[in-house]
């Protein structure tokens, strides 16, 4: 009896994934892309306060890894006229030596400086930032308060929980559970 309540209560929430779609990967409010989610703030930090906000909601500042990432968060911030945003990586310890903070980046390769970028102008330019109007990188003074934080965290697709980019469910369709207890499309 015990089985049969988990098997059907697994059913529900399989059929509730699918009608709702495989693009609610991502908490409320924040934008999916890949697999990573991202949201942004409305409120103009500082580095460490930046990186503080997006620790509180789940998330790291975020570190952009590839080119498409790149131009998803130009247009976001476009989008949103935010002119600055900070990026997770700062060479504070080491000058020219950029630590970022996603485990997975310390092979990250892809670089989007501007040009000239980075200056360390006035000897005090450590934390990374993103420029909107040209989708190029700089390195900043990390106590500006003229930048927004864009917080990043793995969307569930990411955490591999069950949802694959190749899925062939589409939102608003509908499924069925045959009486063998698989899912008929």
């Amino acid at each position: 009896m015990a089985k049969n309540v988990h098997l059907r209560i697994l059913h529900a929430a399989v059929l509730i994934l699918f009608v709702v779609g495989v693009s609610g990967l991502c908490p409320p409010d924040w934008f999916e892309h890949g697999t990573s989610c991202y949201k942004t703030d409305h409120v103009k930090r500082t580095w460490d306060d930046a990186a503080a906000q997006c620790d509180r909601l789940g998330g790291e500042l975020l570190v952009i890894e590839t080119i498409e990432e790149n131009e998803f968060i130009h247009g976001l911030l476009k989008n949103q006229s935010k002119e600055w945003a900070w990026l997770g990586c700062s060479d504070r310890s080491t000058e020219g030596q950029w630590l970022c903070y996603k485990e997975a980046a310390s092979g990250v390769t892809f670089r989007n400086w501007s040009p000239n970028e980075p200056n360390n102008r006035g000897g005090t330019d450590d934390c990374m930032a993103f420029h909107m109007v040209d989708g190029k990188w700089s390195d900043s003074k990390c106590d500006a308060r003229i930048v927004y934080a864009v917080c990043e965290t793995i969307s569930i697709q990411g955490k591999g929980e069950g949802v694959t980019p190749s899925s062939s469910a589409a939102p608003v369709s509908c499924y069925t559970f045959g009486s063998n207890g698989r899912l008929r499309v």
